[in-house]
């Protein structure tokens, strides 16, 4: 029975390690397709909430102008 956990922790031992290596390749590869996503959704928010607060100030604008031309009404 000693003998054969001693084999077996000599010969699979580098199974599991291999077997870890592997699966940590895959997460990782997934962690930066995952991280490159955040990065593009971030880019598209902020660009979305600068273009709404650019809006919102060209509108403001031209409601100021249009009392101004209209006499204050």
């Amino acid at each position: 029975m000693h003998v054969e956990m001693i084999d077996f922790l000599r010969l699979g031992t580098p199974a599991l390690v291999l077997g870890m290596i592997v699966m940590l390749e895959r997460i990782d590869s997934k962690i930066r397709a995952l991280s490159e996503d955040v990065q593009e959704l971030k880019a598209v928010i902020t660009r979305q909430d600068t273009c709404a607060a650019r809006h919102e100030e060209i509108n403001r604008r031209f409601v100021h102008i249009e009392r101004e031309i209209s006499g204050g009404e």
